[in-house]
C-alpha cells in the first residue's frame, strides 16, 4: 500500500511547521494546527476564534474521510484569498486549493485520513500525523509563497 510511511521519516523543517506541529502536539486537532498557524502567519490581529471552525475536522471528520490538514489548509487558503462577498470571482481560492491537494497527494499518496493513518501503522501520541501536519503548513506556506502571497514581516 502506503510502504514510504515506513521508511520516510516527516520530520517538520521551518519555523511554520515546527510552530504548527507544536499547536498539534499542544492539543489542537491537525485541521486547527494548521488553519492557527497559517491565520497567525498572516494575520496576527485576526480573532483566536478563527481556530474553531476547523476543530470538527479532525480525524477525518471523525470517520476516516478528508484528511484534516487538507481542510484545515483550504480554510487557510478561503480565509486569505477567498472572496468577501458573491460578486466577487473565487479564481485564486480555487487555484490554491487544487494546487496544494495536488501537492499533498504528491507528498503522502492519499486525501483521505482513514488511508493515510492505516499506512502509518501504530503510532506514539499521533507523532506521524503532527509531523506530517508541521510538514503540511510548509508546503502551504511555499504555495502562498509561489503566487505572490507573503505573510505579515515581523
Amino acid at each position: 500500500m502506503f510502504s514510504f510511511f515506513s521508511k520516510k521519516e516527516i520530520k517538520p523543517a521551518t519555523n511554520i511547521e515546527e510552530k504548527t506541529a507544536a499547536y498539534f502536539r499542544d492539543g489542537y486537532v491537525c485541521s486547527e494546527a494548521i488553519l492557527k498557524s497559517m491565520i497567525e502567519e498572516y494575520e496576527p490581529e485576526a480573532s483566536p476564534g478563527m481556530t474553531s471552525m476547523a476543530s470538527g475536522f479532525g480525524r477525518g471528520i471523525q470517520s476516516g474521510d478528508i484528511c484534516g490538514i487538507v481542510a484545515g489548509a483550504v480554510m487557510a487558503i478561503g480565509y486569505l484569498t477567498g472572496r468577501k462577498d458573491n460578486t466577487q470571482n473565487n479564481k485564486t481560492a480555487d487555484k490554491l486549493s487544487k494546487e496544494f491537494r495536488k501537492a499533498f497527494l504528491k507528498e503522502y499518496g492519499d486525501t483521505n485520513c482513514g488511508v493515510l493513518l492505516k499506512g502509518f501503522g501504530k503510532q506514539k501520541e499521533w507523532d506521524k500525523c503532527r509531523d506530517m501536519t508541521g510538514r503540511s503548513a510548509g508546503i502551504l506556506l511555499e504555495l502562498l509563497y509561489q503566487h505572490g502571497i507573503k505573510p505579515v514581516t515581523k
